[in-house]
C-alpha cells in the first residue's frame, strides 16, 4: 500500500483509452468518480514510459488530431 503513494499515477478520463491500455496489459490501479463531474469515472494507472508511449500511440491511431469541435483531455499526468 505504501508503494502506491510514492508512485506517479496517470489519470485517464476516457473509458475507451482505459480499455485499450488494459488490453495492452497495463493494470488498472483503481477507478473512481471524477471529482469535477461525478457522472463520469476516471481510471488511474501507474505511470511508466511504456504507458505514456501507449497513450501516445492510442492518440495517434484513434483520436482525430486537429478536430477543434472535440476538445478532450484523454489523460493527465500528476505527481
Amino acid at each position: 500500500m505504501q508503494e502506491t503513494k510514492n508512485k506517479k499515477l496517470t489519470i485517464v478520463y476516457s473509458m475507451q483509452l482505459a480499455g485499450y491500455l488494459m488490453m495492452r496489459g497495463f493494470r488498472l490501479v483503481r477507478n473512481s468518480p471524477d471529482r469535477k463531474n461525478p457522472s463520469y469515472n476516471v481510471f488511474l494507472f501507474r505511470e511508466s514510459d511504456m504507458l505514456l508511449d501507449a497513450i501516445d500511440e492510442y492518440q495517434t491511431k484513434y483520436y482525430k488530431l486537429g478536430n477543434s469541435n472535440q476538445p478532450e483531455i484523454l489523460a493527465q499526468y500528476f505527481k
